[in-house]
């Protein structure tokens, strides 16, 4: 399986890339919130040109987010991400991919129990959505990437 990852572009050439490059998947990743806006808006055309290319969707994630405030989990952040579920399972996608920032102001405790939450709540409406969540492993603005993090706030 050749999967390829497609960062910021949504546009037909972009999905034409990958098949010349004989790409039968593709994971759509979105690193900031227009990024995330321009996959939701595009939603039309890149449905059109997955059917006409016989490209599969592997997964789609929203990297260097920041659901965890200092005075909790952003609802507005939350929404956000359950707008992206609904296209990556609209789009036939079997993964959410998804992290949480770590806030300097508050408590060790407050962050884990403000992940907690958040990773809770996104992976309920995934699963609903008939979709699994992944937690990308590196630290761009998240902080659940290691065993400590994996087995407290993911048990």
């Amino acid at each position: 399986m050749k999967l390829g990852i497609i960062a910021g572009g949504y546009a037909p050439v972009d999905l034409s890339r990958a098949t010349k490059r004989d790409l039968k998947y593709v994971e759509f990743c979105t690193n900031h919130d227009h990024e995330s806006e321009a996959l939701i808006a595009n939603y039309d055309n890149i449905k059109a040109e997955l059917e006409k290319t016989g490209i599969s969707v592997a997964s789609v994630g929203r990297w260097n987010s920041a659901p965890n405030t200092a005075n909790g989990v952003d609802k507005n952040v939350i929404e956000l991400h359950k707008r992206l579920i609904d296209t990556a399972a609209d789009l036939g996608s079997p993964v959410y991919t998804c992290g949480c920032n770590y806030v300097d102001e508050i408590s060790l405790f407050k962050n884990y129990s403000n992940a907690v939450e958040f990773f809770g709540t996104v992976s309920e409406y995934a699963k609903s959505k008939g979709l699994k969540t992944a937690v990308y492993n590196c630290d761009w603005n998240n902080f659940v990437y290691s065993p400590r993090e994996w087995e407290v706030i993911l048990g």
